[in-house]
């Protein structure tokens, strides 16, 4: 049943439906080397609702009190108009951070839109498309606060409003849950890792090797270019290190015609720069040039990775040595030295190490899930094909 509400609905620029934007100094702003937390349009992520703390710097009380024309609030949203301009978050209760440069927070008028609501609407496939439009062919993409003018926002009652915002943020609050128990797991992981394998008093038990020795290593290579699709046909691709996530990569591409494979939990390791960085395998898929894909011998998958998150230092040669797009040879790869702790060690660290996994594995099933959902249900809201009943 379609909601006729939604769909004739009025269409209302969208600076009518704010009491404020605030625009601080389109200049940067002095920092210092400890303070009050200054994010970036980094810390920006279509996969957070509110501002993560990347490579954040910091500010004076000083500067905090006197450098911004005007304090950001809680149910603020942080609008990106440079740079990666759309880019959309909340703004939580306490706030605990200021806005650099290249940002404006939108301060909604409560009698006219709900403000989670907006936010929703604002990472729309459909606002999305506008805003790009407005910085085609521009080096740097700018939107401009007299754009803002232009852009027309679906307003539908109240009471819809809250029931789409509300959802929307409901699931991504979940989603958003799973994701912080899941880097604890990896953390807890890391310290079950340096437990077991930083002991001086067994290490006398342990022999020098090489990572072929504990190993199966597959050097990606990637299939015809005429095999990819992003419709779901065929294998999930992943090319490099642009599609890795947190843990996980995550899809952009398929391919019908595979080469090179990679079996569900390897280890995806990038050859190419960034030489190094890592995800786990959620599936069975291809990987191209950018990639290799590491499974441990003899049930010892989990410990291979984390010796490689160890032995970070042997990629790193690579990618300090002054050349632009550094790259990793198969022999490089396979004659990486390691140090082989005794089997027992390694059985022990792996038997604790699976239930760990296992329910990292499970929790990201669970967000990815929730997130189809989620990218579902919001187009079809929009656009009055769904519902939403008390």
């Amino acid at each position: 049943m379609g909601n006729e509400s939604m769909k004739n609905c009025e269409f209302i620029p969208l600076t009518e439906l704010l009491l404020e934007i605030i625009d601080n100094r389109g200049k940067t702003c002095p920092t210092v080397s400890e303070g009050f937390p200054l994010i970036a349009t980094n810390c920006i992520k279509d996969s957070s609702i509110y501002p993560v703390f990347e490579n954040i710097r910091y500010i004076s009380e000083e500067t905090r009190k006197n450098w911004f024309r005007a304090e950001l609030k809680p149910n603020d949203i942080i609008f990106v108009n440079k740079g990666t301009p759309g880019k959309v978050c909340l703004v939580p209760e306490p706030v605990n951070f200021c806005a650099a440069q290249d940002m404006v927070g939108l301060r909604v008028d409560p009698e006219k839109i709900y403000y989670k609501y907006l936010y929703v609407v604002l990472k729309s496939d459909y606002i999305q498309k506008k805003i790009a439009n407005f910085h085609v062919g521009i080096m740097i993409p700018h939107f401009k606060k007299s754009d803002m003018e232009e852009l027309l926002i679906p307003v539908p009652s109240m009471s819809i409003q809250k029931k789409i915002g509300d959802l929307y943020c409901l699931l991504s609050e979940k989603i958003e849950v799973n994701n912080k128990i899941n880097d604890n797991l990896q953390k807890q992981l890391e310290l079950s890792f340096d437990y077991y394998f930083n002991n001086p008093l067994t290490s006398k038990k342990w022999k020098s090797g090489v990572l072929s020795d504990i190993a199966t290593i597959t050097m990606g290579q990637s299939p015809s270019g005429d095999s990819y699709n992003n419709v779901g046909d065929g294998t999930p691709f992943y090319q490099g290190s642009t599609d890795f996530g947190t843990i996980f990569p995550m899809i952009r591409m398929y391919t019908t015609a595979p080469s090179r494979m990679a079996e569900k939990l390897d280890t995806l390791l990038s050859v190419r720069a960034p030489v190094g960085t890592m995800n786990v395998s959620f599936e069975k898929c291809c990987i191209g040039r950018g990639l290799a894909a590491i499974q441990g011998n003899n049930d010892n998958n989990i410990f291979v990775r984390y010796l490689l998150k160890r032995n970070q230092w042997y990629f790193d040669n690579i990618n300090n040595s002054g050349t632009t797009f550094g790259s990793i040879t198969k022999d490089y790869l396979y004659k990486m030295p390691i140090t082989i702790p005794d089997d027992m060690s390694i059985k022990r660290f792996e038997d604790n190490a699976k239930t760990l996994e296992y329910q990292i594995y499970n929790r990201e099933k669970e967000i990815r899930t929730l997130s189809s959902i989620r990218n579902w249900l919001l187009p079809m809201l929009m656009n009055g094909q769904a519902i939403i009943v008390e």
